[in-house]
Protein backbone atom coordinates (compact mmCIF):
# COMPACT_ATOMS: atom_id res chain seq x y z
CA UNK A 1 0.00 0.00 0.00
CA UNK A 2 1.33 3.46 -0.83
CA UNK A 3 2.58 5.48 2.16
CA UNK A 4 -0.03 8.20 1.64
CA UNK A 5 -2.84 5.63 2.25
CA UNK A 6 -1.46 4.36 5.55
CA UNK A 7 -3.73 6.64 7.71
CA UNK A 8 -6.79 4.98 6.13
CA UNK A 9 -5.80 1.73 7.77
CA UNK A 10 -6.39 3.35 11.17
CA UNK A 11 -10.07 4.01 10.45
CA UNK A 12 -12.47 1.81 12.40
CA UNK A 13 -16.21 1.42 11.89
CA UNK A 14 -16.93 0.67 15.54
CA UNK A 15 -15.01 3.75 16.59
CA UNK A 16 -17.01 5.87 14.11
CA UNK A 17 -20.30 4.51 15.43
CA UNK A 18 -19.24 5.12 19.00
CA UNK A 19 -18.35 8.71 18.10
CA UNK A 20 -21.51 9.41 16.08
CA UNK A 21 -24.01 7.88 18.49
CA UNK A 22 -23.99 10.73 21.07
CA UNK A 23 -23.90 13.31 18.28
CA UNK A 24 -26.98 11.79 16.65
CA UNK A 25 -28.84 11.60 19.96
CA UNK A 26 -27.85 15.20 20.71
CA UNK A 27 -29.11 16.37 17.31
CA UNK A 28 -32.40 14.48 17.70
CA UNK A 29 -32.91 16.03 21.13
CA UNK A 30 -32.27 19.55 19.80
CA UNK A 31 -34.63 18.96 16.87
CA UNK A 32 -37.44 17.66 19.11
CA UNK A 33 -37.02 20.60 21.51
CA UNK A 34 -37.02 23.08 18.61
CA UNK A 35 -40.19 21.59 17.10
CA UNK A 36 -42.00 21.69 20.46
CA UNK A 37 -40.92 25.26 21.14
CA UNK A 38 -41.82 26.30 17.59
CA UNK A 39 -45.41 25.12 18.02
CA UNK A 40 -45.64 26.46 21.56
CA UNK A 41 -44.53 30.02 20.88
CA UNK A 42 -46.56 30.28 17.67
CA UNK A 43 -49.66 29.16 19.53
CA UNK A 44 -48.98 31.41 22.51
CA UNK A 45 -48.42 34.49 20.31
CA UNK A 46 -51.52 34.01 18.16
CA UNK A 47 -54.19 36.66 18.64
CA UNK A 48 -57.08 34.37 17.76
CA UNK A 49 -56.15 31.14 19.46
CA UNK A 50 -59.58 29.62 18.87
CA UNK A 51 -60.02 29.01 15.15
CA UNK A 52 -63.52 27.57 15.14
CA UNK A 53 -65.68 28.05 12.04
CA UNK A 54 -69.42 27.93 12.67
CA UNK A 55 -70.45 29.91 9.60
CA UNK A 56 -72.44 27.07 8.01
CA UNK A 57 -74.21 26.38 11.26
CA UNK A 58 -75.02 30.07 11.80
CA UNK A 59 -76.59 30.47 8.36
CA UNK A 60 -79.21 27.86 9.16
CA UNK A 61 -80.00 29.03 12.69
CA UNK A 62 -82.29 31.75 13.92
CA UNK A 63 -80.84 35.11 15.11
CA UNK A 64 -81.83 34.57 18.76
CA UNK A 65 -80.37 31.09 18.83
CA UNK A 66 -77.27 32.34 17.00
CA UNK A 67 -76.63 35.05 19.60
CA UNK A 68 -77.12 32.54 22.42
CA UNK A 69 -74.60 30.18 20.87
CA UNK A 70 -72.15 33.06 20.39
CA UNK A 71 -72.46 34.02 24.05
CA UNK A 72 -71.99 30.45 25.28
CA UNK A 73 -68.96 29.93 23.05
CA UNK A 74 -67.45 33.26 24.12
CA UNK A 75 -67.80 32.39 27.80
CA UNK A 76 -66.45 28.88 27.22
CA UNK A 77 -63.46 30.11 25.24
CA UNK A 78 -62.30 33.06 27.32
CA UNK A 79 -63.51 32.14 30.80
CA UNK A 80 -62.91 28.38 30.78
CA UNK A 81 -60.46 27.30 28.08
CA UNK A 82 -58.18 30.33 27.85
CA UNK A 83 -57.42 30.36 31.62
CA UNK A 84 -56.15 26.78 31.28
CA UNK A 85 -53.89 27.79 28.38
CA UNK A 86 -52.68 30.85 30.31
CA UNK A 87 -51.83 28.72 33.36
CA UNK A 88 -49.94 26.24 31.18
CA UNK A 89 -47.99 29.00 29.40
CA UNK A 90 -47.17 30.64 32.71
CA UNK A 91 -45.90 27.32 34.12
CA UNK A 92 -43.66 26.68 31.11
CA UNK A 93 -42.17 30.18 31.33
CA UNK A 94 -41.56 29.77 35.07
CA UNK A 95 -39.60 26.56 34.44
CA UNK A 96 -37.51 28.21 31.72
CA UNK A 97 -36.74 31.26 33.86
CA UNK A 98 -35.81 28.95 36.76
CA UNK A 99 -33.12 27.28 34.63
CA UNK A 100 -31.93 30.55 33.09
CA UNK A 101 -31.88 32.75 36.16
CA UNK A 102 -29.08 32.85 38.71
CA UNK A 103 -31.30 34.58 41.25
CA UNK A 104 -32.58 32.79 44.32
CA UNK A 105 -35.70 34.96 44.72
CA UNK A 106 -38.95 33.24 43.83
CA UNK A 107 -40.77 36.57 43.51
CA UNK A 108 -38.42 37.64 40.70
CA UNK A 109 -38.94 34.31 38.97
CA UNK A 110 -42.72 34.67 38.91
CA UNK A 111 -42.55 38.35 37.98
CA UNK A 112 -40.36 37.72 34.92
CA UNK A 113 -42.57 34.89 33.68
CA UNK A 114 -45.72 36.96 34.12
CA UNK A 115 -44.17 39.99 32.40
CA UNK A 116 -43.12 37.94 29.37
CA UNK A 117 -46.53 36.28 29.07
CA UNK A 118 -48.31 39.63 29.38
CA UNK A 119 -46.06 41.22 26.75
CA UNK A 120 -46.72 38.33 24.36
CA UNK A 121 -50.50 38.62 24.70
CA UNK A 122 -50.57 42.43 24.43
CA UNK A 123 -48.32 42.59 21.36
CA UNK A 124 -50.33 39.86 19.63
CA UNK A 125 -53.13 42.42 19.24
CA UNK A 126 -50.69 44.83 17.62
CA UNK A 127 -48.81 42.44 15.36
CA UNK A 128 -48.25 38.73 15.72
CA UNK A 129 -44.73 39.00 14.29
CA UNK A 130 -43.57 41.00 17.30
CA UNK A 131 -45.46 38.71 19.65
CA UNK A 132 -43.72 35.66 18.19
CA UNK A 133 -40.32 37.28 18.61
CA UNK A 134 -40.99 37.88 22.31
CA UNK A 135 -42.48 34.42 22.85
CA UNK A 136 -39.48 32.58 21.41
CA UNK A 137 -36.89 34.72 23.23
CA UNK A 138 -36.64 32.65 26.44
CA UNK A 139 -36.97 29.16 24.88
CA UNK A 140 -34.23 29.67 22.30
CA UNK A 141 -32.04 31.52 24.81
CA UNK A 142 -32.28 28.39 26.96
CA UNK A 143 -31.35 26.23 23.98
CA UNK A 144 -28.42 28.47 23.03
CA UNK A 145 -26.93 28.39 26.53
CA UNK A 146 -27.42 24.63 26.66
CA UNK A 147 -25.48 24.19 23.42
CA UNK A 148 -22.66 26.54 24.39
CA UNK A 149 -22.12 25.86 28.08
CA UNK A 150 -23.87 22.89 29.65
CA UNK A 151 -22.21 23.64 33.01
CA UNK A 152 -24.23 26.85 33.24
CA UNK A 153 -27.24 24.91 34.50
CA UNK A 154 -27.61 23.73 38.07
CA UNK A 155 -30.46 21.24 38.06
CA UNK A 156 -30.62 20.85 41.83
CA UNK A 157 -30.78 24.61 42.41
CA UNK A 158 -33.41 25.11 39.70
CA UNK A 159 -35.51 22.26 41.12
CA UNK A 160 -35.27 23.75 44.59
CA UNK A 161 -36.34 27.12 43.22
CA UNK A 162 -39.37 25.55 41.52
CA UNK A 163 -40.33 23.77 44.73
CA UNK A 164 -40.20 27.07 46.59
CA UNK A 165 -42.34 28.67 43.88
CA UNK A 166 -45.18 26.32 44.83
CA UNK A 167 -45.44 28.04 48.21
CA UNK A 168 -46.20 31.35 46.44
CA UNK A 169 -49.61 30.15 45.31
CA UNK A 170 -51.24 33.49 46.11
CA UNK A 171 -48.89 35.38 43.79
CA UNK A 172 -49.39 32.76 41.09
CA UNK A 173 -53.17 33.08 41.42
CA UNK A 174 -53.06 36.90 41.24
CA UNK A 175 -50.84 36.82 38.16
CA UNK A 176 -53.06 34.22 36.52
CA UNK A 177 -56.25 36.21 37.14
CA UNK A 178 -54.53 39.35 35.84
CA UNK A 179 -53.61 37.68 32.54
CA UNK A 180 -57.15 36.34 32.06
CA UNK A 181 -58.75 39.73 32.76
CA UNK A 182 -56.23 41.46 30.49
CA UNK A 183 -57.13 39.11 27.64
CA UNK A 184 -60.82 39.89 28.09
CA UNK A 185 -60.14 43.63 28.11
CA UNK A 186 -58.01 43.39 24.98
CA UNK A 187 -60.64 41.29 23.23
CA UNK A 188 -63.47 43.71 24.07
CA UNK A 189 -61.60 46.95 23.38
CA UNK A 190 -59.79 45.81 20.24
CA UNK A 191 -62.42 47.12 17.73
CA UNK A 192 -62.48 50.55 19.39
CA UNK A 193 -58.69 50.79 19.61
CA UNK A 194 -58.39 49.72 15.99
CA UNK A 195 -60.89 52.40 14.96
CA UNK A 196 -58.94 55.08 16.83
CA UNK A 197 -55.70 53.88 15.27
CA UNK A 198 -57.17 53.95 11.76
CA UNK A 199 -58.62 57.43 12.31
CA UNK A 200 -55.12 58.70 13.02
CA UNK A 201 -53.66 56.91 10.02
CA UNK A 202 -56.07 58.37 7.43
CA UNK A 203 -55.07 62.05 7.91
CA UNK A 204 -51.39 61.12 7.79
CA UNK A 205 -51.98 59.31 4.50
CA UNK A 206 -53.72 62.34 3.07
CA UNK A 207 -50.85 64.60 4.12
CA UNK A 208 -48.29 62.27 2.55
CA UNK A 209 -50.39 62.12 -0.63
CA UNK A 210 -50.65 65.91 -0.72
CA UNK A 211 -46.89 66.33 -0.30
CA UNK A 212 -46.15 63.82 -3.04
CA UNK A 213 -48.65 65.44 -5.42
CA UNK A 214 -50.56 62.23 -6.06
CA UNK A 215 -54.33 62.22 -6.38
CA UNK A 216 -56.83 60.05 -4.58
CA UNK A 217 -57.94 56.92 -6.34
CA UNK A 218 -61.47 58.22 -6.81
CA UNK A 219 -60.15 61.29 -8.70
CA UNK A 220 -58.03 59.31 -11.08
CA UNK A 221 -60.52 58.66 -13.84
CA UNK A 222 -60.29 58.68 -17.54
CA UNK A 223 -60.29 62.46 -17.57
CA UNK A 224 -58.66 65.56 -16.19
CA UNK A 225 -59.13 64.74 -12.51
CA UNK A 226 -61.36 67.80 -11.87
CA UNK A 227 -64.58 65.86 -12.24
CA UNK A 228 -64.92 66.26 -16.02
CA UNK A 229 -64.29 63.47 -18.44
CA UNK A 230 -62.81 64.28 -21.75
CA UNK A 231 -64.78 63.12 -24.78
CA UNK A 232 -63.14 60.25 -26.52
CA UNK A 233 -63.04 60.35 -30.35
CA UNK A 234 -65.41 57.90 -31.99
CA UNK A 235 -63.74 55.59 -34.53
CA UNK A 236 -64.76 56.03 -38.15
CA UNK A 237 -66.06 52.50 -38.38
CA UNK A 238 -68.54 53.15 -35.56
CA UNK A 239 -69.68 56.45 -37.20
CA UNK A 240 -70.45 54.60 -40.42
CA UNK A 241 -72.63 52.14 -38.46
Amino acid sequence: MPPELDPLRELNLNEALELLQPAILFAIGVAIYAVLIFNLYRFMSRKNIFNLDFSRFEERSRPVFRKTVHLILYVAKYLLIFPLFAFFWFGVLVVMVAFLSKTREVEDLLLIAMAVLTAVRVTSYYTEDLSRDIAKMLPFALLGIFLIDLRYFDVSTSTELLNRAGSEWKSIFYYWVFVVILELVLRVTEPYLKGIYNSFRRPSRRRRRARSGSKPAEDVEEGTGDGTVEAQPVPAAQEAD
